[in-house]
This record gives structure tokens, sequence and C-alpha cells, in this order.
């Protein structure tokens, strides 16, 4: 299987996928109005870990942090001709 790396429509390299996690926050108490005293650590559940998907498909990253699905890509030209070259 071949791989290459992807670009926005605007160039901006695609760097990850979104992914979605279940994590326990730790806290001191509860506020009154129902607010959480955060003390320290996140326990993340990597178990639970899963790609986003919009309609079926997975949503990608860009390295600003904007959201992408494949159709909407392009391959990153210097990947094209390492794949003419036999690279």
């Amino acid at each position: 299987m071949t791989t290459r790396n992807y670009l926005t429509p605007h160039g901006v390299p695609i760097v990850g996928t979104l992914e979605r996690l279940t994590a326990l926050g730790r806290i001191s108490g509860i506020s009154d109005k129902g607010e959480p005293d955060f003390c320290g650590d996140t326990e993340v559940f990597w178990d639970d870990q899963t790609t986003a998907r919009r309609e079926g498909e997975i949503v990608f990253l860009d390295e600003d942090g904007g959201e992408w699905m494949f159709y909407e890509l392009t391959p990153k030209p210097d990947d094209e001709e390492d794949e003419e070259d036999g690279a």
C-alpha cells in the first residue's frame, strides 16, 4: 500500500486525525454552583480512543487545527515526484 502526505486546498499540511477520547479529570471538590475544582491529573482511557468520523468518513486535521475530509485534500507534490522516481 502506497502512502503519501496530503495538503488542504490552502496548502496546509495534514498532520493527523481527529480523535475521540474518554478520561477522568481528578477533582478536589465541587462548588455550590456545581463547578468542579480540578486538582491535577487527567487519566485518559486509551482503550476507548476512536478516530472521529463524519458521515462515515475520517476527519483529518491540518497543522493549524483545521478539520478536513479526505475528498477535500490534495497529494503533496513532492510525494508525487518521489513515486515517479521510484522512491
